[in-house]
């Protein structure tokens, strides 16, 4: 599934982007949304525009990065008849999650210091 969106976005035109509907949060607060630029992201990505997709939103882009290797992972499962895979017990999930919520903040406030 995840590597079919890789391939559909991939044939995107940048036209399409231009033509997508303005943010809600950003239209009524002025400030970029923690996901904004998460379309712009995707795009980027996919066509190996990696710089221009880390400054669109980095954390999107580390979302996507994962959800490339899932893609890889599965494929390979497939192939090899051997997933890789990663064990974590409640605790672990807890800190991951943890984790992954504070640096979204941190990104998301990194990207409104300067509107602020």
């Amino acid at each position: 599934g995840f590597l079919l969106i890789g391939l559909l976005t991939a044939r995107i035109d940048q036209a399409f982007l231009d033509h997508m509907p303005a943010c809600l949060f950003y239209k009524i607060t002025h400030l970029p949304c923690p996901v904004c630029g998460s379309a712009r992201t995707v795009f980027y990505a996919a066509h190996g525009h990696w710089i221009r997709a880390v400054k669109a939103n980095p954390f999107i882009f580390l979302v996507f990065c994962g959800l490339i290797m899932r893609a890889v992972n599965s494929v390979w499962g497939v192939l090899a008849h051997k997933n890789w895979y990663i064990r974590w017990e409640g605790r672990e999930k807890k800190v991951v999650f943890k984790l992954l919520l504070i640096s979204w903040i941190v990104i998301w406030m990194i990207s409104i210091r300067h509107l602020i």
